[in-house]
């Protein structure tokens, strides 16, 4: 649960900082959003630094 929580907040920060910078965040943000939505392939994702 604690890692369910964790992801679902470096999600919302990254969607945040897509909305003020769309072309250097949005990319990353849309695909931390698909994998905490299980559109993507199971753990461990290959999210990057933000």
């Amino acid at each position: 649960m604690p890692r369910n929580i964790h992801e679902l907040r470096v999600t919302c920060f990254a969607l945040q900082l897509a909305a003020a910078d769309p072309a250097r965040h949005r990319d990353q943000a849309h695909y931390r959003l698909a994998c905490i939505q299980g559109r993507e392939d199971a753990r461990p994702w290959g999210w990057t630094v933000i």
